[in-house]
């Protein structure tokens, strides 16, 4: 057997090891979903991996419609208690998760704590452009591949050594 249907994957099952509250974020390896109701330790429950969602906004973070949003588990959200958790706006070297896309803008302001995501399954990562190497010798292509190996690590497409 190669494969069988299951179902759509908005949602997925989940039993966790403590009690979550609905709407905390959660996190698996590079997995990421949203707990939808309550759910005691080790009850079977639901996480949505589809939607959209207001998530809580780290402090001093702006965001613009349809840039890429990325899960911090450790984030300060604005407003709220620090290392609890907040959307950021880099991928920090792998650290923070993909979440989705900004589908509204959220200005860098404590009187918004939120910015609304569209959450979608396998949210790829994306590295900044990187210029075509003009290197005339071995030393300088070694700096400019150097520079490429960072803004993979930096787009957490690459682990940090």
């Amino acid at each position: 057997m190669k494969a069988k249907y299951i179902q759509t994957g908005a949602a997925v099952d989940y039993t966790p090891d403590a009690d979550v509250s609905a709407g905390d974020v959660v996190v698996q390896g590079e997995f990421l979903g949203i707990a939808k109701l309550d759910i005691e330790t080790g009850k079977l429950g639901a996480l949505a991996t589809s939607g959209v969602f207001d998530v809580a906004r780290e402090a001093d973070t702006a965001f613009t419609i349809g840039q890429q949003v990325y899960w911090d588990a450790n984030g300060d959200p604005e407003g709220g208690d620090v290392g609890t958790g907040a959307a950021v706006d880099t991928a920090a070297n792998g650290t923070n998760k993909p979440m989705g896309f900004a589908i509204e803008a959220a200005a860098d302001e404590a009187t918004q704590t939120t910015v609304r995501v569209l959450i979608v399954k396998g949210v790829a990562r994306q590295a900044a452009n990187q210029a075509d190497s003009t290197a005339g010798d071995l030393a300088g292509l070694v700096v400019d591949f150097n520079a490429l190996l960072a803004a993979l690590q930096a787009a957490g497409l690459m682990a940090s050594a």
